[in-house]
Parts: structure tokens; C-alpha cells; sequence
């Protein structure tokens, strides 16, 4: 009896493992689908910068007040990556 106790606790541990392992891989791809995008939400950019949601939207609906002034099309709650590295970490990338 304790024979088949043992086997089912250890099936129900690899199958959690293996459950757990799938999530991760899945949310390691997210990232990688994120990191490859031209734009940048407020929830990436919270996530990035570790602040609240609303302080990334107050930061991207500045910015692309910016974009607008200077006469380009904008995406509420989204902005350049490229925009956006430049003015938080003054990279400058070639689009």
C-alpha cells in the first residue's frame, strides 16, 4: 500500500513539475514577444521599471504628447520602445 502511495505522490509530482515547467516556458516566450516589439505598453513598462500602473501611463501619455507635438501618430497607452529608452535611459536607437 505505501508502494502505490509512494508512485502516486511522485506522479503528482512530476506532473506538477512538468505543469509548472510549461507555464514558465510560456511566460519566458511572452517576454521574449514583448522584448521584440516596437512598442512598449504601461504594463511592460511598469514591469520594467518597477512602478505602478498608473504612474507608466501618466509617463507614456506624457510622452506622446511629446510625439504628437512634433507631428507623429501616437497609440494610447503604447509607446516607442525607441522613444521610450530614450528618455529613461538616454539610449538612442536607430529605428
Amino acid at each position: 500500500m505505501l508502494d502505490i502511495m509512494v508512485l502516486i505522490g511522485y506522479n503528482a509530482f512530476i506532473t506538477t513539475y512538468v505543469f509548472c515547467e510549461v507555464i514558465i516556458n510560456i511566460s519566458n516566450k511572452e517576454d521574449e514577444i514583448m522584448e521584440q516589439s516596437k512598442m512598449i505598453s504601461a504594463k511592460e513598462m511598469a514591469k520594467e521599471l518597477g512602478v505602478s500602473n498608473s504612474f507608466a501611463y501618466k509617463a507614456i501619455k506624457k510622452m506622446n504628447l511629446e510625439l504628437k507635438a512634433n507631428g507623429y501618430f501616437t497609440i494610447c497607452g503604447k509607446v516607442s520602445r525607441a522613444f521610450y529608452q530614450e528618455k529613461f535611459y538616454g539610449i538612442k536607437e536607430a529605428i
